[in-house]
C-alpha cells in the first residue's frame, strides 16, 4: 500500500484534509510505522551486507619534520586515508598517529597528535592500516558476522572489554572478533576488527535495518503488505481519534491491539514455531520426561 493511500486513508478517518493537514498526517503515520517496527525483531527487517577489509599499506615511505603534523608520502595514494586509518614510523617508535585529514589521489595528510621526536623523518618506513570499518548506511543493529577464511563466527565484544585486553592491538591475522566503536562523520556505524586484517578478505554480516521515514507519495513501507493497516489503526489510536476527542479512540485502540497481536504472533523468524521460554529454576529437578543436559548448565537436580 502506497503513501498516498494510507493518507487517504487516514484523513477519511479522522475528516481531515489530505492536502491541506498533509503535514499532520504524514508524521502521525511516520511515528505509527516507527513504532510498529520497534515492537520486536520482524524478520523483514533483516538484511545482509559484506564489509572488505583492507590490509596494511607498507609499500610506502614517510616524510615528516620534528613536531609536524603534515606527513609527506612517497607516493599519491588512490583512496582517502582520513578517519578510519592510522600511522607507524617503525624506525621511530612504536607509536601509532591518527591520520586526521587526506584528500584521495594526494600524496599528504595530517596526523595527530604532533610527531613525537626531535628529528625530522626523511623517506622513512611507514605502516598504514585501517583500524575502523562503517557497516551499511541502513545498519540499525548487527544480528553477527562471520568469515570463511577460518570459518568461524566473529564474536562481539564490549569497547570497554577489548581496551582492557587489548589496549595495543598489533596482531594480524583473519579477524576474529570486532568491537562496536560509535558512529563515522556520516552518522553510520563503526567497528574495529581484532586481529588487524592481514589480507583483503569479505566477511558477511546480518543485520535489522534502519526505518526511513516514508515521504514520496509512491513509497511503501517495509512492512509485509497484508499488515499495512496496522499503520493506519496505530495512527489513529495513538494521534488521529485523540486529536479530534472523541469517543472513537476506544474503538481504533481495539483495532489497533487486534491487528498488532495478529502480527507478532503470524510473522515468525522460523515459520510454525513458537518456542516456549520457561526460567531454570521452575522446571521440576529430575524429570525423566526431560532429556539429561551437560554437567555444567544451571538446572536442580543433578
Amino acid at each position: 500500500m502506497q503513501f498516498s493511500v494510507l493518507q487517504t486513508r487516514l484523513a477519511e478517518e479522522t475528516g481531515l484534509n489530505v492536502t491541506s493537514d498533509a503535514t499532520k498526517i504524514k508524521s502521525w503515520l511516520n511515528e505509527a510505522y516507527k513504532f510498529i517496527c520497534a515492537l520486536q525483531d520482524w524478520p523483514w527487517l533483516i538484511k545482509t551486507g559484506i564489509l572488505q577489509t583492507v590490509a596494511d599499506i607498507t609499500t610506502l615511505t614517510a616524510s615528516v619534520d620534528a613536531g609536524g603534523t603534515t606527513v609527506t608520502l612517497s607516493d599519491t595514494y588512490a583512496s582517502s586515508l582520513a578517519d578510519d586509518y592510522m600511522i607507524k614510523f617503525p624506525d621511530i617508535s612504536e607509536d601509532w598517529y591518527n591520520i586526521t585529514a587526506h584528500t584521495a589521489g594526494t600524496d599528504e595528510l595530517t596526523i595527530a597528535p604532533a610527531f613525537v621526536d626531535t628529528d625530522a623523518l626523511a623517506a622513512g618506513d611507514c605502516i598504514i592500516r585501517k583500524v575502523y570499518y562503517s557497516l551499511a548506511a541502513d545498519v540499525d543493529r548487527l544480528i553477527g558476522m562471520h568469515q570463511a577464511h577460518t570459518d568461524v563466527s566473529l564474536k562481539a565484544m564490549s569497547l570497554q572489554n577489548y581496551d582492557k585486553y587489548l589496549p595495543d592491538p598489533t596482531e594480524t591475522g583473519t579477524p576474529e572478533y570486532f568491537a562496536y566503536v560509535g558512529l563515522d562523520s556520516s552518522k553510520y556505524h563503526r567497528i574495529t576488527l581484532y586481529p588487524v586484517p592481514s589480507e583483503i578478505i569479505n566477511i558477511p554480516y546480518r543485520y535489522y535495518q534502519r526505518i526511513v521515514e516514508l515521504s514520496d507519495d509512491a513509497d511503501v513501507p517495509l512492512i509485509p503488505d497484508p499488515w499495512h493497516q496496522a499503520i493506519v489503526f496505530v495512527a489513529l489510536a495513538s494521534f488521529g481519534h485523540p486529536y479530534i476527542d472523541d469517543d472513537r479512540v476506544v474503538v481504533a485502540k481495539q483495532r489497533a491491539d487486534r491487528v498488532l497481536a495478529s502480527m507478532m504472533e503470524q510473522i515468525s523468524v522460523v515459520p510454525g514455531h513458537s518456542p516456549v521460554i520457561q526460567p531454570w529454576d521452575r522446571r521440576r529437578s529430575g524429570s525423566p520426561s526431560l532429556p539429561r543436559l551437560p554437567n555444567n548448565y544451571p538446572y536442580p537436580g543433578y
